[in-house]
């Protein structure tokens, strides 16, 4: 409201203002009416005069509190009367909710549509609406989300630019440092440590002398420099060994099989795991044979399926070739002087009695060349242990038979 004063003010006024209808001629100040002054002490302390010195006018006649009562009554609906006359001054209209409404949203390039009861399309373009205000902080949503997903992308594509060409920069340096040599030492070294960790722990179990731990490097120092180099030394792994024995007759009851440097025994016990008549294996100290005979009787009967399994001393009763047939092993722990010595006396054994010999040379390519190995033909291995050799086989391996189209020079006589 424009008025100041408030409802209570306005009461005592209009009560100062019917003091004049009691006056007994004279002014209204000189002789205030008791009835009017006890009106305003009602309105203005909320309880009836008790005595005469809450009045202005000691010496005037207290009214009755009936007649005060119905004089406040009286005042009261006049001064309502006056509230519902009184001008009302305009001011800022209150605020009231928008009406509920159906809001469509439309993509950012559109304008925003509104659908009303009565099917009216509007479009509210005023930012100060509250669906104006709505619709701009939608749209600035929308901005800042593309916003960071453009930086986001590109961030992205930054770093996978980054990575290959940290990648390509890193394999142009691997590959300019690694020579193929070194390549092919790398997948040997690591085809070997698979061998002995993974497909030869159970066989290793099964030893109370264990296998020496494998050693794949050996530093040489040459013409260019200090060189590492792939060198394995035995024994030979169990599948690489069972890729050999492959081309073999499946019946081997009439065979023997000899190891003439059979170490520890660990190749001796895995050949005797097929049916040979018997297996032997050759030890050229007091120590290895040894150990060897404590690997033999040790190593549980039950995986064997040759049940005659021997250990040889070399070095004092010499080397003894079967007189029946027979696959012969030459491990890469073989000397070059001892294959010239075996190959010897196998050659003059034939000559003498012919008769089916396999030959198997671990660490392929010390028999080429030498004269005796004219009477053996080379004989590959099926498809699938041909390719298994040639991928997963830590050293070259080599299978040889008698030649059957050749008779000994004794007979030729």
């Amino acid at each position: 409201m424009a008025d100041d004063d408030s409802e209570k003010q306005r009461l005592s006024k209009f009560s100062r203002a019917d003091r004049g209808a009691y006056s007994f001629n004279g002014p209204a100040a000189a002789k205030p009416d008791p009835l009017a002054e006890a009106l305003e002490q009602v309105i203005r302390s909320g309880a009836l005069p008790t005595d005469r010195a809450a009045t202005h006018a000691p010496d005037a006649p207290l009214p009755a509190p009936d007649v005060i009562h119905a004089r406040l009554i009286e005042e009261l609906h006049s001064a309502r009367e006056q509230i519902r006359q009184a001008p009302v001054v305009e001011s800022e209209p209150p605020r009231t909710h928008p009406p509920i409404i159906d809001v469509e949203i439309l993509p950012p390039e559109g304008a925003l549509s509104l659908t009303v009861p009565n099917t009216v399309d509007v479009t509210l373009e005023s930012r100060g609406s509250f669906l104006g205000r709505a619709r701009e902080s939608l749209r600035g949503f929308q901005i800042a989300a593309a916003e960071r997903m453009q930086g986001a992308r590109q961030q992205a594509s930054h770093f996978g630019r980054t990575g290959r060409r940290i990648a390509a920069d890193l394999g142009a340096a691997l590959s300019r440092r690694m020579r193929l040599k070194d390549w092919r030492r790398r997948r040997l070294a690591l085809v070997a440590l698979v061998h002995r960790h993974v497909f030869d722990r159970q066989t290793e179990r099964l030893l109370f002398s264990k296998t020496p731990p494998l050693e794949v490097y050996a530093i040489s120092e040459g013409e260019k420099g200090i060189e590492k180099e792939f060198v394995y030394r035995g024994p030979m792994p169990k599948k690489v060994l069972d890729w050999a024995l492959s081309v073999l007759p499946r019946d081997l009851k009439r065979h023997a099989f000899v190891d003439f440097r059979a170490g520890n025994g660990r190749t001796l016990l895995l050949a005797a795991r097929r049916n040979f008549e018997y297996a032997a294996g050759y030890a050229f100290d007091t120590e290895g044979c040894e150990i060897l005979e404590m690997n033999l009787a040790q190593y549980p009967r039950s995986w064997l399926d040759c049940r005659d399994v021997r250990a040889l001393r070399g070095d004092r009763d010499g080397l003894l070739i079967p007189s029946q047939p027979s696959v012969l092993f030459f491990p890469d722990a073989l000397p070059a002087g001892h294959i010239d010595i075996i190959l010897s006396y196998l050659a003059a054994s034939l000559r003498i009695e012919p008769r089916e010999i396999w030959l198997i040379f671990e660490n392929a390519g010390r028999e080429k060349g030498r004269e005796q190995m004219e009477l053996f033909e080379h004989v590959p291995l099926p498809f699938a242990s041909e390719v298994k050799t040639w991928l997963f086989s830590p050293v070259p391996v080599a299978v040889y038979r008698t030649k059957t189209d050749k008779a000994p020079e004794s007979d030729q006589r």
